[in-house]
């Protein structure tokens, strides 16, 4: 019996997208070259140049990439997501496909960042 408990914790705790999406994502930001960008997301905020790769952790709050460049005007661009096909994976698993939605929603693992990103200046 006691062998059960973790094996029946482990099957309620885990979910698709949790389970296949490491929840860091490696996203490019391209635009002029040079230009300074403040990347602000929940976990981090940091300055960088375009064109960048930048590593996001996976969230369900959006990640901002601002123009900090004095010599452009301040723009703003949201890092663009969309729902991860595993996320729709959990409709497979028998009796648990709410708990592993609710799972993949609380840690923001459902999310997939779109690959390229063009920032405006």
């Amino acid at each position: 019996m006691k062998k059960l408990i973790p094996l029946i914790a482990s099957l309620l705790l885990a979910s698709c997208a949790s389970m296949y999406n490491t929840g860091v994502q490696r996203v490019s930001l391209n635009g002029e070259t040079g230009v300074e960008v403040k990347v602000k997301s929940p976990y981090s905020s940091y300055t960088t140049k375009l064109p960048a790769t930048v590593a996001l952790e996976s969230t369900n709050q959006d990640v901002i990439v601002e123009v900090v460049d004095q010599r452009y005007h301040n723009t703003v661009t949201t890092v663009d997501k969309s729902l991860t096909p595993s996320f729709w994976a959990n409709l497979f698993w028998a009796g648990g496909a709410i708990i592993g939605m609710a799972v993949d929603f609380s840690n923001g693992t459902l999310w997939k960042y779109n690959s390229a990103n063009h920032i405006e200046t």
